[in-house]
């Protein structure tokens, strides 16, 4: 395949033929039109006018860029100030947590959409989070709980959606624990609510989904302000509100923020501008799904009894081995 960087060296090679072309072909006319002691300093004077028409295009182009380099170096430096002054409010604020969740209600989902060279685009705040049914999925995904670190495995990674692997050996017991995520996530539609739930502890591949009209109380809803004074220099900002419907409490809130640090401009051709971009709080960019953290931080999914785990453990091995039997 043909990439835009194996266009530019032809183009080099080309352009750099064409001048010693050109330097040929005049030393060539030279010897045959000019008389012996001239020959000398009129193919130097060739040489020379060949080598301005070439070289001088190129030089001044190396300066502008040098300029232009110096200029966005210095605009990347003070939005990057602009950026660590706004990350001094990124972060997680939790006003209470509440036990024993069974299910949560998500007023807006995370778009599939990924407009990355795009520089208002609404999600450039967290730009590599997935969205659709990936988003509402991950609310209902096992986690791995770390007992070194006392938090979700990998900064909060560690989603793992078909676990027909428990009960777990003894070394991954001493090591870390599983946790279930929500039993069941109500998404706003135009009209109503659309219960997701799983068939099957182990296999949250098979997913069913239901009309309701009495969603869970606690709510998750998502926010992405488009300041114009930060878009232009490729800051964006995304909240997250948990409130408890029923009292009105707001639970907690996240506020994340991303920046392009070389203001737009793309490092490979390969590659998008959001989604090379830094996320604030740091631990953001190195987890899979920022805003399912945040709400499991709030909102503690009831977990299944050690004993009902065993017992569905049990069947699912059962019923693996009965399907790998011959009829």
């Amino acid at each position: 395949m043909i990439t835009a960087e194996d266009i530019i060296k032809l183009i080099t090679l080309s352009y750099w033929a064409a001048m010693l072309t050109m330097v040929g072909t005049a030393w060539f006319v030279v010897f045959f039109t000019v008389r012996i002691g001239k020959r000398w300093w009129v193919g130097g004077l060739a040489t020379l006018l060949i080598l301005a028409l070439f070289i001088v295009p190129i030089a001044k182009t190396a300066l502008e860029n040098k300029r232009t380099n110096t200029e966005r170096k210095a605009a990347s430096t003070a939005a990057k100030a602009v950026f660590n002054e706004r990350c001094k409010d990124a972060g997680y604020k939790i006003y209470k947590t509440v036990e024993d969740v069974e299910g949560v209600t998500l007023l807006n989902v995370w778009p599939t959409e990924n407009k990355f060279n795009d520089q208002q685009w609404k999600y450039a705040g967290l730009p590599n989070s997935l969205g659709g049914d990936a988003y509402i999925r991950d609310f209902l995904s096992w986690r791995l709980w770390n007992y070194e670190i006392n938090d979700y495995s990998a900064a909060g990674e560690g989603f793992a959606p078909d676990k027909s692997d428990i009960p777990q050996t003894e070394d991954e017991i001493r090591r870390y624990k599983l946790m279930n995520g929500f039993q069941y996530v109500d998404v706003m539609q135009t009209q109503g609510y659309q219960r997701y739930q799983y068939k099957n502890l182990f296999r949250l591949k098979d997913i069913t989904t239901t009309d309701i009209k009495n969603p869970s109380r606690y709510t998750v809803e998502l926010e992405n302000p488009i300041i114009p004074n930060e878009r232009k220099i490729w800051i964006a900002t995304t909240k997250a509100l948990i409130k408890d419907q029923q009292t009105g409490e707001l639970l907690g809130e996240a506020t994340w923020h991303s920046f392009h640090v070389d203001q737009g401009v793309k490092t490979y051709s390969s590659t998008g501008i959001w989604d090379r971009a830094i996320v604030c709080p740091e631990i953001a960019n190195r987890q899979y799904g920022p805003i399912q953290y945040f709400v499991l931080k709030v909102l503690k999914p009831k977990q299944m009894p050690q004993e009902t785990i065993a017992q569905i453990a049990s069947d699912a091995v059962s019923s693996k081995s009965s399907q790998a039997q011959p009829n």
